[in-house]
C-alpha cells in the first residue's frame, strides 16, 4: 500500500508540473503572438500589420527555443492557436439550435490542433536530438513551418504566410500579376442580412425586391455585370420559374451572377446562377464545406451525424469541376465562399475570379478577416484578380 501511495504521489506531482500555471501562461502567450496579426489586420493599418508580423516571428522563436516541458508547451500552444484562429466555426451551431454545444466544439477544435502541434514536435524533436548542436532549433523550426500543411478534413485555413499580408514583405511569395482590368464596369454587392432572417419566408419577398432594385440601379449606372452574394436569392431558384423569367428579362440589359440554392433529383446544391442576354446557366459548388455542406466521414458515421444535426438531410450535391462564365469575351472563374480559399481554384492561375460569399453564419467574429487575408494571399501568389461580393463582408476587388 505504501508503494502504491508513493506511486500515486509521484504521478500527481508530475501531472501538476505539466499543468502548472506557468506553463499554461507561457503557451497562452505564445499562441497570442502567433495569432495577433489576424486581429490587427482588422484595422488595415500597415504599422499594425508589421507589429503583428514581428509578434508572429517572436512567437515562433519562443516555441522553437523552449527547453523545459517542450512537448506539453507545443501541445497547449497548438490548442490555443486552434481556438484563436478558428473559434468562430462553432458559431454556426446557433442556426441548428445547438448553441449550447459551442464551448464543446471550440474545445474540440483546440484539441485537434494541439495534437497536430504535439505530433510534429515529437517527430521533429527526435530528429533534432540525433543531429544535436545548432541543428536542433533549425529542425524544430522546419517542423513548425510544416504544421500549416496539415489540413484536418481538408480545412486549410491555418497558413503562416498570412502573417506577411499587409506588410512590405507580402511580395516575397507574389507571382506575376499582369492581369488587366475587364473592359467594362462590374457592380459588386455587399449586404447585411442576418443568417436567421435570410431564409425566413416572411422576409424573402422583401429581399428579392431589394435584389431586383439593385440590379436596376446597376443598369442605370452603366454596369455590364452585377455580382450578388451567395444565397442572395434564398430559394431553390431552379424551381422558381417566375423569378427566373424576371431575371432573364433583366439580363437583356446586364449580366447577372447571383447565389441561390437548387434542388434536383432529391439533392440540394449550393449554386450560382448566371443570366445574360435572356439565357440562364446554373453553376454548382465544386468544393463543399466540411461538416457544413458535407460530412467527410465514412457512411456509417455520416448518417447518424446528419440525423442528429441536419434533420436527416443528405450531403449537398457538388459539381465535378469549377466553371467559367464569359462576358464580352472576358472569362471569369466562378467560386462560392469556401472555394475562394482553396488552392485548387487557382491551379491554372485564372486572370479573373468572381467570388460569392455569405459570412453571416459566423457574425460577429474574425472569420471574414481571416478570409480576406487568404484571398489576398491567393491573389498575390497566382496573379489573379478576385471580385468578391459578400453578405456580412465588404465588397472588394482583391489583387
Amino acid at each position: 500500500m505504501k508503494v502504491d501511495r508513493l506511486a500515486l504521489s509521484s504521478f500527481k506531482k508530475n501531472l501538476s508540473s505539466y499543468f502548472s500555471l506557468k506553463i499554461i501562461k507561457s503557451s497562452f502567450l505564445t499562441a497570442i503572438l502567433l495569432s495577433i496579426f489576424i486581429y490587427f489586420s482588422i484595422f488595415e493599418n500597415i504599422f499594425l500589420s508589421i507589429l503583428g508580423l514581428l509578434a508572429f516571428v517572436f512567437g515562433a522563436f519562443r516555441l522553437v527555443f523552449v527547453r523545459e516541458n517542450a512537448a506539453f508547451i507545443w501541445l497547449l500552444t497548438g490548442f490555443f492557436v486552434g481556438v484563436f484562429w478558428f473559434y468562430w466555426i462553432a458559431f454556426s451551431l446557433v442556426y441548428y439550435n445547438f448553441a449550447y454545444l459551442i464551448p464543446f466544439e471550440i474545445f474540440g477544435i483546440g484539441v485537434v490542433y494541439g495534437l497536430i502541434f504535439l505530433c510534429f514536435y515529437v517527430i521533429f524533436s527526435s530528429f533534432a536530438r540525433r543531429l544535436g548542436g545548432i541543428f536542433k532549433p533549425v529542425i524544430l523550426a522546419l517542423g513548425f513551418y510544416l504544421i500549416q500543411f496539415v489540413h484536418p478534413f481538408g480545412f486549410n485555413w491555418l497558413n503562416w504566410h498570412l502573417s506577411l499580408i499587409g506588410t512590405p514583405f507580402e511580395r516575397v511569395f507574389a507571382g506575376q500579376n499582369d492581369s488587366k482590368n475587364p473592359p467594362f464596369k462590374i457592380e459588386l454587392i455587399s449586404s447585411r442580412i442576418p443568417q436567421n432572417e435570410l431564409w425566413q419566408s416572411s422576409r424573402k419577398k422583401e429581399h428579392f425586391v431589394n435584389n431586383l432594385a439593385l440590379i436596376d440601379k446597376a443598369i442605370k449606372n452603366g454596369a455590364r455585370l452585377i455580382v450578388l452574394p451567395e444565397s442572395a436569392f434564398a430559394t431553390n431558384l431552379n424551381q422558381n420559374l417566375e423569378l427566373i423569367e424576371t431575371l432573364k428579362e433583366k439580363s437583356q440589359k446586364i449580366a447577372i451572377l447571383a447565389g441561390a440554392e437548387a434542388y434536383e433529383n432529391g439533392t440540394f446544391y449550393n449554386s450560382a446562377y448566371f443570366f445574360d442576354v435572356g439565357k440562364m446557366r446554373r453553376i454548382d459548388k465544386h468544393i463543399l464545406v466540411p461538416f457544413g455542406e458535407e460530412i467527410p466521414l465514412p457512411e456509417f458515421l455520416k448518417k447518424p451525424i446528419n440525423a442528429l444535426f441536419f434533420g436527416g438531410a443528405s450531403d449537398f450535391g457538388k459539381a465535378g469541376d469549377f466553371s467559367y462564365i464569359e462576358v464580352e469575351g472576358v472569362r471569369f472563374k466562378v467560386a462560392i465562399c469556401y472555394e475562394g480559399t482553396r488552392p485548387q481554384l487557382y491551379a491554372n492561375k485564372p486572370d479573373f475570379v468572381l467570388l460569392l460569399s455569405n459570412d453571416a453564419w459566423f457574425v460577429p467574429s474574425t472569420q471574414s478577416t481571416l478570409q480576406n487575408l487568404l484571398l489576398r494571399y491567393y491573389a498575390l501568389k497566382n496573379g489573379s484578380v478576385i471580385f468578391h461580393s459578400a453578405n456580412f463582408n465588404d465588397k472588394k476587388v482583391i489583387r
